[in-house]
């Protein structure tokens, strides 16, 4: 944790520097699942928090962002014995503070239309494994929740953005915003699962306010 506080102020602090032009919050829904999986195993989850901008030209600007990143996916596995079968889906929720580095570009006279690609490191704050209760041969097998310690505590994820901005005033505005995350590094400790080779990854759509500061 002193550690991703750490990168969060090394962050504003350089934002800061440069002079930002603009702050703001948004809010949406992150449409989740890890790689390798062996059907469609998608959760929507929660994906909100601030953003900072400074433009560096009338159409090119820098940002950072600072989100509470609600990743995971569903776990499906068979249970079987001489009469049934059930498939039995785990709930896996893993919980990220990202910080995406971006550089983004406006198009059309009044900025309406953006585009953006950049750079999401992610730090765990919260990660559990939720099985159900299931029914099998007769034999009844409690659901429980665990801490998933198999987990990496560090998510590395590439991401390219695309937007809608209308200006309210001279002052504000609101955008709407879509963006598909994809990490590079694993998700899991050592070879576990897949060989190791599992990556997080979302759709994420949001809606959002920015303030123009100077």
């Amino acid at each position: 944790m002193i550690k991703t506080l750490a990168f969060v102020l090394l962050t504003v602090v350089g934002t800061t520097a440069f002079g930002q032009d603009y702050f703001g919050l948004r809010v949406g829904t992150n449409t989740v699942d890890i790689t390798k999986s062996d059907a469609d195993h998608k959760m929507t989850r929660f994906i909100g928090g601030v953003t900072a901008e400074h433009f560096v030209g009338d159409n090119f600007s820098i940002g950072a962002d600072l989100l509470y990143n609600q990743r995971g996916g569903n776990s499906v596995v068979t249970a079987s014995d001489l009469n049934s079968t059930q498939r039995i889906t785990s709930k896996l929720r893993y919980d990220y503070l990202s910080i995406p580095l971006k550089a983004s570009a406006y198009f059309t006279e009044k900025k309406l239309l953006f585009v953006s690609i950049g750079l999401m490191p992610s730090f765990v704050v919260h990660a559990t494994v939720t099985s159900p209760t299931y029914t099998l041969g007769g034999t009844t097998y409690p659901g429980s929740t665990r801490k998933a310690n198999e987990l990496q505590s560090f998510d590395l994820s590439a991401q390219i953005e695309a937007g809608l901005n209308f200006p309210i005033n001279e002052k504000y505005s609101f955008f709407l915003l879509g963006s598909f995350q994809r990490g590079f590094t694993k998700v899991y400790k050592g070879n576990a699962f897949f060989d190791g080779k599992v990556y997080n990854y979302g759709i994420v759509s949001t809606v959002g306010v920015k303030m123009k500061l100077q």
